[in-house]
Parts: structure tokens; C-alpha cells; sequence
């Protein structure tokens, strides 16, 4: 592993825990998710859109961004959806179906 795919493999590390810390974490989880695919990491950009992607989905339950008024849903299934296109497109065959059942 080089620097930069550290760099990556740590980010999402960290946004997976912070999925699992609640909702009020779901945000930072996806910067962190965002950053990571930033990187440019090949070898797992398929794992990184899966994950956020999850992330994402976790964020559009109504329970969690009804106070919010700055939210916008349509967005994050937009961006949900981007993710889960490189996923299901990507021929990795453990991962298209996981991501048609997220769809």
C-alpha cells in the first residue's frame, strides 16, 4: 500500500464507524466517504462507491433529516445512485448484486 491508498483504506474506515455512531454522524461519514474516493484509489473505487452509497441511503430515512430543512433528499439519491451505477456496471459480480438490492 502507498501513501495515497492508506490515506484512502483510513478514510473509509473512519466513515464506516461513524455510520455506525448514528445519524448524527451520517454527515461526516460522507465527507469522509467523499474524501476518500478523492484519492483515486483503482483498486477499490468500486467498495468506495458501495460504501457510500450505503451511507447515503442510510442518510435519506425521514427520521433522520426532518428537522433539518437544509437537507435535500433528491441530492443525496442522486449521488446514491452515481455510486451505485460504478457499482453495478463494474462486472465485480460479489458486488452488482448488492448494489441492485440497494437500488
Amino acid at each position: 500500500c502507498k501513501g495515497a491508498e492508506r490515506k484512502a483504506l483510513a478514510l473509509a474506515e473512519q466513515a464506516y464507524s461513524l455510520t455506525r455512531l448514528g445519524p448524527k454522524c451520517h454527515t461526516l461519514g460522507i465527507l469522509k466517504s467523499r474524501e476518500a474516493l478523492k484519492e483515486g484509489f483503482e483498486k477499490v473505487r468500486v467498495e468506495l462507491n458501495y460504501g457510500l452509497a450505503l451511507i447515503l441511503e442510510r442518510s435519506l430515512d425521514p427520521l433522520n433529516y426532518m428537522d433539518n430543512k437544509c437537507f435535500d433528499p433528491i441530492a443525496y439519491y442522486t449521488e446514491a445512485r452515481q455510486c451505485l451505477d460504478i457499482v453495478i456496471c463494474s462486472g465485480k459480480i460479489e458486488f452488482c448484486g448488492k448494489g441492485l438490492v440497494l437500488l
